[in-house]
């Protein structure tokens, strides 16, 4: 818990500030007014988790209504005390622990926010060996050579018995497998030390659509409005290196008007403020999809939603087709992904929408509602079968002690969850 006697003070001025009154503030987080009430009069303590979410909801930072210089770090020691699964820490004394120690405090919360950095580098390059054919490649090859040089190794230690002439051999055998390790080692250095100019260059079409998409936040107001063509928004991104990207783009973009014309931009808008981010309900209103109203609502503006959301839509192989990502929830692009994902139960029941709380673990370990959704990407007919696709939406979710979330992973090479059935 944070209590410096003052947050709650601070927590009450800020909300005047915008504005606000305790009813319209307290609807935004999830508690009650007369709740609030006793925080705002300093008469109950706020976990950490709750105050993240008055302060998004206020626009401040935590900081400004926290401990003044102590706040990051006490809200840093909070998170990780929420994300650790195997021990309980002493949330209580949270405070009294950062107002005594200080510089154990600061190395504490330091080393949290560079295990973090590590995870996103492993999480990162686990995805670039799985989708760089050329960088595999050199790793493999240095991978062999240096197991055939330990097995060498191992025979001429453990064998004293040896035949000098298959000696003589062995010792050839780790001269050749020497040299071969030392060229592939050369040849993996200069490949990573290629300037960013030639990694561009490597950008796969799916890269730079998805670039194109998120330089415009997946909404394209002319479109909406039809004052151009699809083709006008293309030609206006500038130069691009492939014209398979530009196929790719101009389909996307047709799809995006055509969802606009079946739900219009003002009418969605006007749904939104009636139903919320309710996908199912907004379904019905419009008599779509659920897939169509993924679409349709990851084209929206944030300002329109109130936060950002993502989209992932794979095939019944499990493999990534498209994705629109969002903060926390980490996406291993191009490789195999955590197999217990809603989007991949949904394809045991097709048409049927499920609807989990999902929390994937690792240090940030945050948690997200994801709709997910199984349909048949090709018109039904008798003579044939369906071809599935799935689609998921993830929108972040404030955990709540009452909450239950499913853990989940990124993927199996670098989840922490061992336990797993489903670990591969």
């Amino acid at each position: 818990m944070i209590d410096d006697g003052l947050t709650g003070s601070r927590i009450r001025e800020h909300r005047r500030r915008a504005g606000m009154n305790q009813s319209e503030l307290a609807q935004m987080v999830g508690i009650s007014a007369p709740y609030l009430s006793l925080i705002e009069h300093n008469r109950r303590r706020i976990g950490g988790k709750c105050l993240n979410a008055i302060a998004r909801a206020l626009a401040v930072d935590v900081a400004a209504l926290a401990e003044g210089a102590k706040a990051s770090v006490t809200v840093s020691l909070l998170e990780a005390a929420a994300n650790a699964r195997h021990f309980e820490a002493e949330i209580d004394s949270m405070t009294e622990f950062v107002g005594r120690f200080p510089g154990w405090a600061q190395i504490l919360a330091t080393s949290r926010r560079r295990l973090l950095e590590l995870e996103q580098m492993v999480e990162i390059f686990s995805d670039r060996i799985r989708h760089d054919p050329q960088l595999g490649s050199a790793l493999h090859e240095v991978l062999s050579v240096v197991t055939s040089i330990r097995s060498t190794s191992a025979i001429l230690v453990q064998q004293s018995d040896l035949d000098p002439v298959w000696v003589s051999r062995f010792h050839r055998n780790l001269n050749e497998d020497s040299l071969r390790l030392a060229a592939s080692a050369k040849s993996l250095v200069d490949y990573l030390e290629q300037s960013q100019a030639d990694r561009e260059s490597l950008t796969l079409p799916v890269d730079e659509m998805e670039n194109f998409l998120t330089s415009r936040q997946y909404h394209f107001s002319e479109l909406e409005q039809e004052s151009c063509t699809e083709q006008d928004v293309i030609d206006g991104y500038g130069e691009w290196k492939s014209e398979t990207a530009r196929k790719l783009v101009k389909g996307y973009l047709e799809q995006y008007r055509a969802d606009a014309r079946v739900i219009p931009l003002a009418a969605m808008l006007e749904a939104l403020q009636h139903f919320g981010l309710d996908p199912a309900a907004l379904s019905e209103r419009f008599a779509v999809s659920m897939q169509v109203m993924f679409r349709r609502l990851v084209a929206m503006p944030e300002t329109a939603l109130g936060t950002s959301i993502g989209l992932l839509v794979c095939d019944a192989s499990g493999s990534i087709l498209s994705y629109k990502p969002v903060e926390g929830f980490a996406v291993s692009r191009y490789g195999s992904s955590c197999p217990i994902w809603p989007i991949y139960a949904a394809f045991s029941r097709p048409h049927q929408p499920l609807k989990r709380v999902v929390r994937q673990m690792g240090s940030r370990a945050e948690c997200f509602t994801c709709y997910a959704v199984a349909y048949s990407h090709v018109p039904l007919n008798y003579s044939a079968d369906p071809v599935y696709r799935s689609s998921m939406l993830i929108v972040p979710h404030e955990f709540l002690s009452n909450d239950k979330a499913m853990e989940v992973g990124t993927t199996c090479l670098v989840c922490p969850l061992t336990d797993c059935k489903a670990r591969r």
